[in-house]
């Protein structure tokens, strides 16, 4: 019962986990263009 419990909760952690990543990324995909931009207009 007891890990039945458990696993919910570490899938609930891998997807969290995921999408932090996929944010970052993303963020780090829009500094780049950010600054693309930037030297281009320059």
């Amino acid at each position: 019962m007891r890990l039945a419990a458990r696993m919910p909760f570490r899938f609930e952690v891998v997807i969290v986990k995921a999408m932090l990543k996929a944010y970052q990324r993303a963020q780090h995909m829009v500094l780049a263009n950010r600054f693309h931009a930037v030297f281009h207009i320059s």
